[in-house]
């Protein structure tokens, strides 16, 4: 028997358009949103918004990139620490509840911040993204795991450079890579540090969890 739950809805200001989000740990709520004035915000249990931060170098500089598009992120909070990781470019940054939300470490490649491009077709000019980065992060109590694609756009086909689920300490300092099959492309994955199991769901395997020992 299936039990029906109870549905509400918490509605926020107009200018706040969020496209992520994780819980707090009093009872509220992490949200990254794209054309606002910030790209992080903290909603409380009423729905208040409070500003976080702004987009590091902002994207409406370039022609057809709204507020905060370019820096898109993955973000997950746990132990004091809000993470954020770019699905573009290579980028992935920590900040301290603690210090009002402060950069306590961030790590970057050479792929770094993220990178606009123009390609034109015919009489079209179309704004893009160079670079697939960061697609999933999974707290736990020791550590921080980012799932990073790492896919270069501009060959035909797309290089993948990189399949790799990163750790991260607490301090925002880079520990141990995991390699991936480069044609696993996980949706969301979830570390069990105890039982040293990483599960993964694959949008083309959809009626499958696929669980990896490391």
């Amino acid at each position: 028997e299936i039990e029906k739950g109870t549905f509400s809805e918490t509605y926020l200001s107009d200018d706040i358009h969020p496209i992520q989000i994780c819980n707090d740990d009093s009872c509220g709520w992490y949200v990254y949103s794209v054309d606002s004035e910030y790209m992080l915000y903290r909603i409380d249990g009423q729905g208040k918004a409070y500003p976080i931060m702004r987009e590091p170098e902002p994207s409406d500089k370039y022609p057809g990139f709204q507020k905060n598009y370019l820096w898109q992120s993955v973000i997950e909070y746990s132990n004091g620490i809000l993470t954020y990781a770019t699905t573009s470019g290579d980028y992935i940054s920590f900040l301290s509840k603690e210090q009002g939300f402060g950069c306590i470490g961030s790590y970057e490649s050479d792929n770094g911040k993220p990178k606009p491009t123009t390609k034109r077709y015919g009489n079209k000019l179309l704004t893009g993204i160079t670079y697939i980065g960061y697609a999933d992060l999974c707290l736990q109590k020791e550590r921080i795991y980012a799932f990073f694609r790492g896919e270069e756009l501009k060959s035909e086909p797309s290089a993948n450079i990189e399949n790799t689920i990163r750790t991260f300490d607490y301090k925002g300092s880079p520990l141990t890579k995991y390699k991936i099959e480069p044609t696993i492309e996980p949706s969301s994955f979830y570390v069990d540090e105890q039982n040293k199991k990483i599960y993964m769901t694959i949008p083309d395997n959809e009626n499958q969890i696929f669980v990896f020992d490391f």
